[in-house]
């Protein structure tokens, strides 16, 4: 990884398992993970792209699940994401807005596919002694046509408020609420519950 003076970064990783001598790093055979980011942060906002991609996903399933891909029916699965984000910081940091899209682009043996994007949009909001924070994220799920045949569906959305709040400087409490909107259309593969759930947590630093 490496950031450079005028707020550009770059970074780059390479996740290989399963060598052996006929499945080597960065061959057909083995498998690897590849990722690789791109961002600039300036004085009041910033974004950037993250790629990622993934060979053979049944293999790393497969070594910890037995048989895990073939039990669904699957031979192979590779995947890549391409994501993008941003930020903006309005007011001296009191504020900021952000936003965060995925897009998923899987390749399974066998099976028809189609792409899948997700949306997140936050912000954080200084008030009082702390930071009131609200998100908003989309859930893309699959919709099972046939067993040859997914097209893109979504579980609905799910939004949630807290508010974290310095007690001193060894203690933080996060208390807030988190809702689910489900997409209720007939003849989904799976529902999201419509639920409503109101939690706290303290932080103890040392």
């Amino acid at each position: 990884s490496r950031t450079f003076d005028s707020g550009f970064n770059v970074s780059g990783s390479l996740v290989s398992t399963s060598g052996s001598t006929s499945s080597g790093v960065l061959t057909e055979e083995g498998i690897d993970v590849i990722t690789l980011s791109a961002g600039y942060d300036g004085d009041n906002f910033g974004g950037g792209l993250v790629y990622v991609n993934g060979d053979d996903y049944c293999g790393v399933i497969n070594a910890y699940i037995s048989s895990g891909c073939s039990t669904l029916g699957v031979s192979s699965l590779a995947v890549d994401v391409l994501g993008f984000g941003g930020y903006w910081t309005p007011n001296d940091g009191k504020t900021t807005v952000s936003a965060t899209v995925n897009h998923i682009m899987p390749d399974i043996g066998g099976i028809d596919t189609e792409n899948i994007s997700d949306l997140q949009l936050s912000l954080e909001q200084q008030f009082g002694p702390g930071v009131l924070s609200a998100s908003w994220k989309s859930i893309p799920l699959y919709k099972v046509v046939s067993s040859t045949d997914l097209d893109e569906d979504t579980l609905g959305t799910y939004f949630e408020v807290y508010y974290t709040q310095p007690i001193n400087d060894s203690l933080d409490l996060t208390y807030g609420v988190a809702m689910a909107d489900p997409d209720t259309d007939s003849g989904d593969s799976f529902t999201l519950y419509d639920y409503t759930a109101v939690g706290a947590q303290a932080t103890f630093k040392f």
